[in-house]
Formats: C-alpha cells, sequence, structure tokens
C-alpha cells in the first residue's frame, strides 16, 4: 500500500520540480516491473501529457491534502513500528548509566540515615534511666472508695 503511494509521490514531487528526466530514468529502472499492475499504466505515460495534475487519473495524487495524508499515515505507521520495537540496548547506556548514579546515590544516603539512627540508638542506651520500682514486691495496694461516691 505505502509502496505505491510513495512511489506515485516520488513521480509527483519531480512533475512538480519539472524533471521529465528523473521520471524518464525511474520508468526506465522500474517501468517494467510497474506495468504489470495495472493501476500503473496511466502513470508510465506521465512525462508525455501536459499538466498531468488537471487529468482525472493523476489530479489527485497532486493535492496537497493527497501529500498531507500520505505523510500522515507514513508518520503514523512508523510510530507503530517503534511502539512495538524493543529499544535496543546500546540506545539505554546513557539512561542507565544515570539510573545507576541516581541509585548509588540513594544508597549512599539511606546508608548515612543508618548510621545516623545507630548512633542515636546508641546514645539513647547510654543515657537511659532503668525504671526502678517504689513498691516492694510482696506489697499488695488497694484503692479505697469512700460510700459517699456510690450515690
Amino acid at each position: 500500500m505505502y509502496k505505491k503511494r510513495l512511489l506515485r509521490y516520488f513521480i509527483v514531487s519531480a512533475v512538480n520540480k519539472n524533471k521529465p528526466d528523473v521520471i524518464l530514468s525511474f520508468f526506465k529502472k522500474y517501468g517494467t516491473e510497474l506495468a504489470k499492475d495495472a493501476d500503473w499504466i496511466p502513470w508510465l505515460a506521465i512525462t508525455y501529457i501536459p499538466d498531468p495534475n488537471k487529468r482525472p487519473e493523476y489530479e489527485a495524487s497532486f493535492t496537497e491534502d493527497w501529500i498531507n495524508a500520505l505523510k500522515l499515515s507514513l508518520t503514523d505507521f512508523i510510530n507503530s513500528l517503534f511502539k512495538i520495537i524493543e529499544t535496543p540496548k546500546i540506545l539505554n547506556f546513557e539512561s542507565d548509566r544515570i539510573e545507576k548514579l541516581n541509585l548509588q546515590t540513594d544508597i549512599d544516603i539511606l546508608k548515612s540515615e543508618i548510621i545516623s539512627l545507630k548512633n542515636k540508638i546508641t546514645a539513647l542506651k547510654s543515657t537511659s534511666v532503668k525504671s526502678t520500682s517504689f513498691i516492694p514486691y510482696n506489697v499488695t495496694i488497694s484503692l479505697y472508695i469512700p460510700p459517699s461516691i456510690y450515690f
């Protein structure tokens, strides 16, 4: 589909730039193969037709809309290919290097935090006072509630 449209775009461009020699050279090289497709028969005569952009067989291919649609269609096709194709590993070297540096920075920061927290724990252990009970272990504590509180 794209091949035929691209080849016709090549011819249209050559006609617009008034380069009949380019078209003749193109048909000399590819004309025999293209002539096997009936759609190409009118195009093989394009260099001998005055103002082909005004002829019904060709006029659609000379419009800006057709050219823009072809460009958009090709762009979409190529973009869809790039979405499917995995990025070559060699193209990831720089981004992988940057990611590795960022991860190493994160590791260094976390190691520093660990050391700081260990130091705080050590400091707290050395300054903490063991709780001591002022109540002997064999003493029972009872709570006296005066009767006036009951009602």
